[in-house]
């Protein structure tokens, strides 16, 4: 493949890890799907995939948190940070 596929594969990829950092419903299956055909495609290597993966969980469990503390504190009437 080349490097232009390669590249542009990795931008898709770390863009919806991105929109996972910000979103209020964040949820990995997109991303996993995205890394798993780039890897299928043979535009990712393997410790990308495992790379990527790992990034991909990662920004959804932080994000999670950060949603849940938020709830958390606006239930108890706590000052919310901005997420």
């Amino acid at each position: 493949m080349s490097d232009w596929s390669q590249a542009k594969a990795r931008e898709v990829i770390e863009r919806q890890i991105t929109l996972n950092s910000i979103s209020l419903a964040p949820d990995a299956e997109r991303g996993e799907g995205m890394i798993q055909m780039a890897y299928a495609l043979g535009l990712l290597t393997d410790q990308e995939l495992q790379d990527l993966t790992d990034q991909l969980n990662d920004t959804v469990r932080v994000r999670r948190k950060q949603l849940r503390d938020n709830q958390n504190a606006a239930l108890l009437g706590l000052a919310v940070p901005h997420a």
